[in-house]
């Protein structure tokens, strides 16, 4: 008799536990932009985060707050009129330097046209748009600068 009660009471212990909450791991997720979520925005440089010395004196001389940018599927529109059509955005593998420039940096797109680098570069943070001009050899940057969206309260800001 011992030995029943002994076996149901340890039964009851077991059912006991096996009903408990399972605890499951939850693996964080960072989130990044995609390049379509950028797509048909008109942006405008927020801050310049470098600059090369052969081609700017300092990050005061690469900013232009008139420059915008739109950014569509099939083209890319900078220097406020200059439209290049065709374009295709090629992913590319993050540098070091990327990382250590932009420390937010999740995603590199080249941007080319007919098949040609147009000398542009995209970079995706986590909520952040970036973009880079790159060097004429195209294995370095003229200068990375971290874009804000063009919204009617920046407009509104920009007059005042």
């Amino acid at each position: 008799m011992k030995k029943i009660l002994i076996l149901i009471l340890s039964v009851f212990l077991l059912a006991g536990c096996g009903s408990s909450k399972k605890t499951t791991k939850k693996t964080k997720t960072e989130s990044s932009l995609k390049l379509s979520d950028v797509y048909n925005k008109r942006y405008m440089q927020d801050e310049i985060l470098y600059v090369n010395k052969d081609q700017y004196s300092d990050k005061k001389s690469a900013y232009d707050p008139e420059l915008v940018y739109v950014i569509s599927p099939k083209s890319i529109i900078f220097e406020t009129n200059l439209k290049y059509s065709s374009v295709t955005y090629k992913s590319a593998k993050l540098t070091d330097s990327d990382k250590e420039m932009i420390g937010d940096v999740k995603k590199k797109y080249t941007v080319y046209t007919k098949g040609s680098a147009l000398g542009m570069t995209i970079l995706l943070g986590s909520k952040k748009l970036y973009i880079a001009n790159n060097t004429l050899d195209q294995k370095g940057y003229t200068y990375v600068a971290s874009l804000k969206e063009i919204t009617e309260t920046s407009k509104n800001n920009k007059k005042n």
